[in-house]
């Protein structure tokens, strides 16, 4: 273990543990050659596929902005600001309910698919639709409304996730088979929580810093867990 770790206090500890899991990644991503393929470790071919299909399903951009809000710690909080966009994108609340406006040029029968429509390439139209009012549900009703930004993220997670597995073994593509993976492995190992509250730290809502001082062996077990994962 570095000098540095047993010299500093628990808090800073803490800070620098928060600090390497989100510029260690980035450090390895930007160091990579550009590949001929999409990988999940460049910036650049990242952001673009992201840009590219930003109006035309939420799910792509959404495993898109949670891996950049690890690998570039630099535009971190760009990244979460675009989560955000998306996850309220077409939701309202009146006062009294929340109500959903699925964006136009959206397949509105991604309600009804079928079996032979779920077999596409990175096709993600059913989760889009059925995600969205819980999306908009986590940021606007009485049960949430005193969670902060990485708790409703957490919650998100959830439900994304969720679906991610459900419909993850009748579709196929990139995104399918190597993005979706990690974040069902995230959820299956128990650390949404933990994700949530390390790529949304440089928030530096109140709260933060004293949830990742009591949560130290979580930070030290997600870590390992996500330095190891095979892509």
């Amino acid at each position: 273990m570095p000098d540095y770790f047993i010299n500093t206090t628990m808090k800073t500890r803490i800070i620098i543990l928060v600090a390497a899991f989100l510029i260690m990644p980035a450090m390895k991503a930007q160091n990579q050659q550009e590949p001929k393929i999409l990988d999940a470790n460049n910036i650049k071919y990242l952001n673009a596929y992201a840009e590219n299909n930003f109006a035309k399903t939420s799910s792509i951009p959404i495993l898109i902005y949670l891996r950049l809000a690890v690998i570039d710690s630099v535009n971190n909080q760009a990244y979460l600001h675009k989560l955000n966009d998306i996850f309220q994108r077409g939701v309202t609340n009146d006062g009294n309910k929340v109500n959903v406006l699925i964006p136009p040029g959206w397949k509105k029968e991604a309600w009804y698919y079928t079996e032979a429509d779920k077999k596409s390439e990175n096709g993600f139209a059913f989760i889009d639709v059925n995600s969205m009012p819980y999306f908009g549900n986590i940021d606007f009703s009485e049960k949430h409304k005193n969670l902060n930004s990485a708790q409703k993220l957490a919650e998100k997670l959830n439900v994304f996730i969720y679906f991610l597995a459900e419909e993850q073994a009748s579709n196929y593509g990139w995104f399918w088979e190597v993005l979706a993976p990690y974040f069902t492995s995230l959820r299956d190992n128990g650390h949404i929580e933990t994700f949530s509250y390390l790529i949304s730290y440089s928030m530096d809502e109140v709260g933060f810093r004293e949830w990742a001082l009591n949560h130290k062996a979580e930070i030290d077990e997600f870590r390992k867990w996500n330095l190891d994962y095979h892509w």
